[in-house]
């Protein structure tokens, strides 16, 4: 138990503890805010070293040198330019940005105008340049399945004939027009009494052009090599396989 002494006035009210020191502080107490104060000293330095260190790395003519030692006040004024030059270059980007946008509104506006002036059931386009194109779709076709299946080159004889036809009845300037007119070609066109003598023509124009009849072995790699030069094998292929099959007729 600590002893009691009285004060200067030796009035027992006003007594302190020995272990008190004049100011009346508790020792113990002033040691433990003295030991927080230096922690949190030494945690506030940390986070400003630290702090420096990452500004260091982030501007890059500090970043490139180091292993060079400066001081806080130059890796300030070095980050302090970086950041100036960061905003013009921002400053620049939202300038183009903004020049790209109006250009961008220019040629929309530019597409609308002429969009206004095509015909309400699209651009002419000529027939010869439609069946052009519509042909180079099927041979694309005819090349991609026969690949797979060479079969699929001999079926590509038998449904030429149609393939044509379509192409030459049915109209492709909008989506009601294409379904109206396939429906009547499909009715008009795809009968039996229609179907038997083109069928015909393309089977005797097989017989005549390929290996069918004489030796259906080489049919396989005939069609394949027909596809490499032309897919439908109507042409110069085609030609010169009946040349060849004609020759070895001979021949024999």
């Amino acid at each position: 138990i600590p002893k009691m002494e009285f004060t200067g006035s030796q009035d027992p009210s006003r007594y302190r503890l020995k272990s008190e020191e004049p100011d009346g502080r508790n020792p113990r107490n002033v040691e433990h805010k003295r030991i927080n104060h230096i922690s949190a000293e030494a945690k506030r330095r940390g986070h400003i070293k630290s702090g420096f260190e990452v500004l260091h790395g982030l501007v890059p003519s500090l970043a490139q040198n180091a292993s060079v030692k400066v001081s806080k006040a130059v890796v300030l004024h070095k980050g302090a330019e970086y950041i100036r030059h960061l905003k013009e270059e921002r400053r620049a980007m939202q300038a183009e940005a903004e020049a790209l946008r109006e250009q961008i509104e220019t040629i929309n506006q530019a597409v609308i105008l002429c969009q206004q002036q095509l015909p309400a059931t699209g651009a002419p386009v000529s027939s010869r340049a439609r069946n052009d194109r519509m042909n180079e779709m099927l041979d694309d076709y005819v090349r991609q399945r026969t690949q797979q299946n060479w079969k699929f080159w001999l079926f590509s004889h038998i449904v030429r004939p149609l393939f044509d036809n379509f192409v030459s009845n049915v109209s492709t300037r909008s989506t009601e027009d294409l379904c109206r007119t396939t429906s009547s070609w499909v009715d008009q066109q795809c009968t039996l009494v229609l179907l038997r003598p083109l069928i015909k023509d393309s089977m005797r124009k097989l017989s005549t052009t390929t290996h069918v009849l004489s030796d259906p072995a080489r049919l396989p790699n005939e069609a394949r090599l027909a596809v490499q030069k032309n897919p439908s094998g109507s042409s110069s292929q085609a030609h010169s396989s009946s040349s060849t099959h004609h020759r070895s007729t001979r021949e024999s």
